[in-house]
């Protein structure tokens, strides 16, 4: 039976779609353009917040979209320390004990990071999901998490918001935080194996996937080769 599910996975495999990886930059424009209260509003509607943390969150922690939609606020999925906040991650994928404790750091310069945008958060959403529910009138429930294509379509208004065209921000996908995070801890010089554990896997050929500064070394060793 294993062995014919395994030949029909080979016949029927195909190329996953490579979505664009987002930098620090981009998001951190969405932490500034969104990652701040409406005084206006009540915390049901601060759904910008939200969205922001969400993109923040899953960037720093290399997550999935299935660990994000699993990030919590409660007590015991999450805890605010004065210089780091810690996420515990429920049933994550590929990890033997069912679950993982990830931290973010206080940026060590004393900048505005995704920690303090952790830190309003929780005080203003206090539990429920990190990634929550929103309705097309703007509504927070945080009693379910927010379905992966709506997340998609967040985050591709919020990059139109900070000056991306529309064609540019549609090459971004759930996948891109996991992606640009990869990216941005191999270029700073982030170990493999630090990067494996935080994104909790353990295929060793997983980065070269998701670092796309990887290709641009490879095709330069191609080219070096000659013909």
């Amino acid at each position: 039976m294993n062995a014919a599910l395994e030949a029909m996975r080979r016949i029927h495999r195909h190329q996953i779609h490579k979505v664009a990886g987002i930098s620090v930059r981009l998001v951190s424009a969405i932490m500034e353009h969104y990652g701040h209260l409406r005084p206006d509003r009540p915390a049901s509607k601060q759904w910008e917040l939200a969205v922001a943390t969400g993109i923040a969150v899953a960037f720093k922690l290399l997550l999935r979209g299935d660990d994000l939609r699993r990030c919590r606020w409660d007590e015991g999925f999450c805890e605010i320390h004065p210089t780091y906040a810690r996420f515990f991650i429920d049933g994550r994928k590929n990890n033997v004990y069912g679950g993982q404790f990830l931290d973010i750091a206080i940026p060590a310069d004393g900048s505005n990071g995704v920690y303090q945008l952790c830190v309003l958060a929780k005080s203003v959403f206090r539990s429920g999901f990190v990634l929550p529910a929103i309705s097309s009138l703007g509504v927070i429930d945080s009693s379910k998490a927010m379905a992966h294509a709506d997340f998609v379509r967040h985050l591709r208004a919020a990059l139109e918001q900070v000056g991306l065209s529309r064609k540019e921000a549609r090459l971004f996908a759930g996948h891109s935080m996991r992606a640009g995070g990869a990216t941005a801890a191999a270029t700073h010089g982030l170990s493999r194996e630090d990067i494996h554990h935080l994104a909790g896997v353990q295929d060793p050929c997983w980065l070269d996937y998701y670092n796309r500064t990887y290709l641009a070394e490879r095709l330069r060793v191609s080219r070096a080769i000659g013909l």
